[in-house]
C-alpha cells in the first residue's frame, strides 16, 4: 500500500523501497522527479541500467548538454510564457541526464494498474528536456482524473546532439556505435515496464507519445524486437523524415568533427578519442554540433525506412504495438523557420530552389514541384518564401501523417490506425498568431497554458485531451472508422474551433476535408512522396 503524507508523499515500492516524491498544488497528483533509469559510464558509451533504492525523488534532474535558449525559444514560438527556473536553462549533465519523472494520481494504489502514458520530447535531437515546464504532465493527469480515465504519466530524458550521435567505422569497432537517443529511450521503456506497477501503472498498457523528433525516435523503436509499449502516438513527426544514414557518411564527417575541436587528424585513433572525451561538455555541445548534424546511423537493427513499408514485417513492432495515432499541425512547417533552416534562403528562395532542382532532377519534376506550390521569382520574395514553407510543411508533416497511418493499416488490417489534424488557431502574439504552429498541439494537450487561454480555447483543449485519453484507454478516440484511399480503414479527425461548442470530434471523410492544401497529393501522384521529400530535404540540408 502507498503511504502518502500531504507535503512529502512516498510510495513503498516492492522493488525500489521507499520512494519519496512531492505534492502538487492541487494535491490530487504526486510527482516523483529525477529518477535515474540509466547511467553513462563515459562519453559516447551505451547506457547502463541504473537502479536506486530508498531514495528521494522530489527534485528535477539535469538536462542533457545542449545549446542555450531552447526552452524559452519554444515558448516564444507559440507566444505564451511559463515560469522557467534558472536550473532548467543552466543545469546540464552529460553523465546524469538519463532520468524520468512520474506523475501519479494521489489516490491510486500501487497495484491498481491503470494505463500509463510515456512522453518523449522533441527538439530535433539537439535541444529539449523532460524538465522543461511545458512538459510537466501534472495538469494532464488532473484532467484524466476529472474525466474518469486516470492515468500515470512518465516523461523520459535522453542524450542529445553530437555527444549522442557521433560514430565512425573506427569508433564502431571500438564499441562507440552512436544512435544513443534510441538506446537511451529503449532502456527507459524497459525501466517503465519493470517498475511502473509499483507506482500503480499497468506495464501491459503503456502508450508512448512523442512530438516532433520525439515522434521520430519512437517510431524508430518499432524496429526493436522486444515489446516496449502497446500504443503509439506520433505528433508532428515520424520515422520517414529521419532515415538512418550509412556509416560511410559518418566517416566523411569525422575529420570535420576533429577540426571543429582542434584535434589533429594525424594522431592515432586512441589519442583522438582520448582528446574528444576530455573536451568540457559546454565546449563539446556547441563545437561538435557545428560539424555533426543529428543523424542516426544504419545498423543491422536500425535500417532505412520506406513509408509504404511502415508496419510491415520489417518492423518487429508490428507484432507488439496494437494501435498507432499520427497527427500534424496546420503550420508545422514553422519549425523550419524557428531553427532558421528555411530563413537562410528567404531573400531568393525561389531562385536557389529552382537551381538546386535543375541540378538534381529532371526538368519535368522540377517544373511539377515549382508549379504545384507557385514557387517563382516572378512573385514577391515573401510570397515565394511562404509558398516554399507550405511545401516543407506538407512533405514533412501533413502527408506523412496520413500515409504512415494508411501504411500501418494496410500492413496490419486487423489493427487500428488513426490520424488527426490540428487546425485550432494560436491566440497569442507570435509570428504565427491565428495559425497552428509547430508545438501548439502540446500546448493544447498538456493543459499547461489553459489559464492564459480564452475560455473557448480552454474548452477545445479539454476536449482534445479527452480524445487522447480515450486512445490511451484502448478506445476509439473519436468515431467509427471511415473508408479512405486504397480502401484502407483510417480514423481521420480534425480539431478546430467547433470543439468549443461540441465535444463531438469532427471526422475528415476524405483527404480534402482535412483543412489542408491539395497540392501535395498532386505531387505524390506524379512523382511519389519519397522523391519529393528527398529533393526538398536535400535542398534544406545540402
Amino acid at each position: 500500500m502507498a503511504s502518502l503524507q500531504m507535503s512529502r508523499p512516498s510510495v513503498a515500492h516492492p522493488l525500489l523501497g521507499r520512494v519519496t516524491g512531492v505534492s502538487t498544488a492541487s494535491e490530487s497528483v504526486v510527482k516523483f522527479l529525477g529518477i535515474k533509469y540509466g547511467s553513462v559510464p563515459f562519453r559516447f558509451a551505451d547506457p547502463l541500467e541504473h537502479v536506486s533504492f530508498d531514495f528521494d525523488a522530489s527534485v528535477l534532474g539535469p538536462a542533457a548538454p545542449q545549446p542555450p535558449g531552447g526552452c524559452l525559444g519554444e515558448l516564444s514560438h507559440i507566444g505564451c510564457s511559463l515560469v522557467v527556473p534558472d536550473a532548467v536553462e543552466n543545469n546540464h549533465s552529460e553523465f546524469d541526464c538519463l532520468h524520468l519523472n512520474i506523475f501519479r494520481p494521489r489516490n491510486i494504489g500501487p497495484q491498481e494498474a491503470i494505463p500509463v502514458l510515456v512522453f518523449v520530447h522533441g527538439g530535433g535531437n539537439v535541444v529539449g528536456s523532460n524538465i522543461w515546464p511545458q512538459f510537466d504532465l501534472t495538469k494532464l493527469v488532473e484532467q484524466s482524473i476529472a474525466y474518469g480515465k486516470p492515468i500515470i504519466a512518465v516523461t523520459l530524458n535522453y542524450r542529445l546532439g553530437p555527444l549522442a550521435m557521433l560514430t565512425s567505422t573506427s569508433m564502431a569497432k571500438a564499441g562507440f556505435t552512436g544512435n544513443l537517443p534510441i538506446k537511451d529511450l529503449t532502456l527507459g521503456f524497459k525501466w517503465v515496464k519493470k517498475y511502473i506497477l509499483g507506482f500503480g501503472g499497468n506495464p501491459l498498457q503503456v502508450c508512448a507519445l512523442g512530438e516532433s523528433a520525439g515522434s521520430m525516435n519512437l517510431s524508430l523503436l518499432l524496429q526493436t524486437p522486444e515489446p516496449l509499449f502497446t500504443r503509439l502516438v506520433c505528433m508532428s513527426g515520424q520515422f520517414a523524415t529521419v532515415n538512418p544514414v550509412p556509416l560511410s557518411l559518418f566517416d566523411s564527417i569525422f575529420p570535420k568533427v576533429l577540426e571543429a575541436v582542434q584535434i589533429p587528424e594525424g594522431l592515432s585513433f586512441e589519442e583522438q578519442i582520448k582528446r574528444l572525451s576530455e573536451i568540457p561538455q559546454d565546449v563539446a555541445k556547441l563545437s561538435l554540433l557545428a560539424a555533426l548534424p543529428p543523424l542516426f546511423v544504419q545498423t543491422t537493427s536500425l535500417v532505412a525506412n520506406d513509408i509504404e513499408d511502415f508496419g510491415s514485417k520489417r518492423y518487429p513492432g508490428y507484432k507488439w504495438c496494437e494501435s498507432v495515432l499520427f497527427s500534424d499541425c496546420k503550420n508545422d512547417g514553422s519549425i523550419m523557420t524557428m531553427i532558421s533552416q528555411i530563413e537562410k534562403f528567404k531573400p531568393d528562395v525561389a531562385k536557389k530552389f529552382k537551381e538546386y532542382l535543375e541540378l538534381n532532377t529532371t526538368s519535368e519534376i522540377c517544373n511539377a514541384i515549382l508549379l504545384a506550390y507557385n514557387i517563382s521569382s516572378s512573385i514577391d520574395a515573401d510570397s515565394a518564401y511562404r509558398n516554399f514553407e507550405n511545401l516543407v510543411n506538407d512533405v514533412y508533416f501533413y502527408s506523412p501523417t496520413f500515409l504512415a497511418a494508411r501504411s500501418w493499416i494496410i500492413n496490419n488490417p486487423e489493427k487500428s490506425a488513426y490520424a488527426c489534424h490540428f487546425n485550432v488557431k494560436d491566440p497569442w502574439s507570435c509570428a504565427y498568431k491565428s495559425q497552428t504552429p509547430h508545438t501548439f498541439d502540446l500546448a493544447l494537450l498538456f493543459q499547461n497554458f489553459n489559464d492564459d487561454m480564452p475560455v473557448e480555447l480552454s474548452t477545445i483543449s479539454i476536449n482534445i485531451c479527452h480524445a487522447f485519453l480515450r486512445f490511451i484507454y484502448n478506445e476509439n478516440p473519436w468515431d467509427s472508422p471511415i473508408k479512405l484511399v486504397q480502401g484502407c480503414v483510417v480514423n481521420q479527425a480534425v480539431f478546430d474551433e467547433d470543439l468549443a461548442t461540441s465535444s463531438r470530434i469532427k471526422l475528415a471523410r476524405d483527404l480534402d476535408s482535412a483543412g489542408r492544401r491539395k497540392n501535395i497529393w498532386t505531387l505524390i501522384d506524379k512523382i511519389g512522396w519519397t522523391k519529393t521529400f528527398d529533393l526538398v530535404n536535400g535542398f534544406l540540408f545540402a
